[in-house]
């Protein structure tokens, strides 16, 4: 599972051109990071934890399913989450729901610089690209379940 979690950071990040990507297993209100790929080395571990509660866009797309971009560019962009944008130095997130079900297994989180915002059509690449992990990632958990 860890292995498909962070091929899919390299997927995603090849597939949209983003600054980088990383992967958080939802556990209760609490982000964990599981994974990341940044290609210029660097890293988007900050040393702390995140309640899915402080941060409203990353909660509804957690909620709906709906894939979510958010960028410092946008006048309406929640305190919260431009905090952690500005923390990163990048400008932008693109933000997709991992798993099926009424409860998400993990958050994806695209990172970009530039170009400051994600378009629909990269939008409509990484959803796919998520799609087909989402299918693998279900085999896993299924092969898991006792019975």
């Amino acid at each position: 599972m860890w292995d498909l979690t962070a091929r899919l950071c390299a997927q995603l990040d090849a597939e949209v051109g983003a600054a980088g990507c990383i992967v958080s297993r939802v556990i209760g209100d609490v982000l964990v990071q599981v994974a990341e790929h940044a290609p210029d080395g660097r890293t988007f571990q900050l040393g702390r934890g995140f309640l899915v509660s402080q941060f409203p866009a990353t909660a509804e797309v957690l909620r709906t399913s709906e894939p979510r971009a958010v960028s410092l560019e946008d006048p309406s962009v929640d305190d919260a989450e431009a905090s952690v944008l500005r923390d990163l130095a990048v400008r932008a997130v693109l933000m997709l729901r991992l798993g099926r079900g009424a409860v998400a297994w993990g958050l994806v989180e695209l990172y970009r610089v530039d170009p400051p915002g994600f378009t629909g059509a990269e939008i409509e690449r990484a959803s796919a690209v998520n799609s087909r992990a989402e299918d693998r990632l279900h085999v896993i958990l299924d092969n898991r379940r006792p019975g």
